[in-house]
Parts: C-alpha cells; structure tokens; sequence
C-alpha cells in the first residue's frame, strides 16, 4: 500500500517506465503520464501525438492530466514525461501534502544512448548538445522539489524497496 502519491521523474531515457514496470509486477498502483494523455485522444503514441497537435498542445493536455492526478483521492505512482514538470507544477507539488517525487538521476550519456536505442525521439531529432542543455535545465528545475529522492539507476530504488 502506498501512503500518498509518488511521482517518478527524470530525463528522457533515464528508466522511469522501467521502474514503473518492476513496481506494477510487484503488485504496486501506478500509471505512466505518457500513456493517459495518449489513451484520451485517437493517438498511439505520444510521438504521433506531437507531430499532429505539437508540442505546446501536447504539453498542454500533459499539464492538465498532471493537474488532475494530483488533485485526485488515488494514492499510486505517476511515471512523468520527460518534460512535464513545470516550475508552476514544482511550486503545486510543493505546496500539496503527501507527495514524493522519485529522481532516477542518470547520467546524460546513458540517457542518450537509451534513447537512440528506442529511436523516435524528438530529442534525437533535436540533437545531442540541444539535449544536453534541456537535461541541465530539467536537473536543475527537478533540484527545487522539497520532497525528493535521488536515485542514479531504477534498481537502486527498488533495491531499497525491500
């Protein structure tokens, strides 16, 4: 049983889906951001869904999903998109009580490399130093969340899980 809601974050390909995976074939509550913004609209993927709409339409109905789950009564984990937590979301999450927000801290070569095995990335098309730069904001932004773990691989978690 959860107690509150906890919140997985991190880069792009740092292991957050992985680390949602390991927890729901333990048995554990959770749901990927990604995923329930895509399972809304007549996408099937989140990829495609950026292409029609665009990014800023994307991380608009992102933003509103986000919102809703955390206002919601259910005590499970979110899976967030690499680029969902804004500065306003940081400061709501917060001010909100019983959140925890998990950090897989990877480094940003592994990262890269994740994604370039999976392909389709608006990330690789953006190219690796455009990446780098967005990943040292995003560490950068993550650091303000009061309530946070920093893990630097998705089994680290779940090691100290047990």
């Amino acid at each position: 049983m959860i107690d509150g809601k906890i919140l997985i974050i991190g880069f792009s390909g740092a292991g957050k889906s992985y680390l949602l995976e390991q927890l729901k074939q333990r048995g554990v509550s959770g749901d990927d951001l990604d995923q329930v913004v895509i399972e809304e609209t007549k996408f099937n993927t989140t990829r495609e869904m950026i292409i029609d709409i665009g990014i800023d339409e994307f991380r608009a109905q992102e933003s509103l999903a986000l919102r809703e789950w955390l206002h919601s009564s259910s005590n499970q984990y979110l899976a967030l998109g690499g680029g969902s937590l804004t500065k306003d979301h940081i400061g709501l999450i917060n001010q909100l009580p019983n959140i925890k927000c998990i950090y897989i801290d990877r480094d940003f070569t592994k990262c890269w490399e994740g994604l370039n095995q999976r392909g389709s990335s608006y990330l690789i098309e953006l190219g690796q130093n455009e990446a780098k730069k967005l990943f040292d904001k995003r560490k950068k932004e993550f650091s303000q969340l009061k309530s946070l773990e920093i893990y630097n691989h998705a089994d680290e978690y779940l090691n100290r899980q047990h």
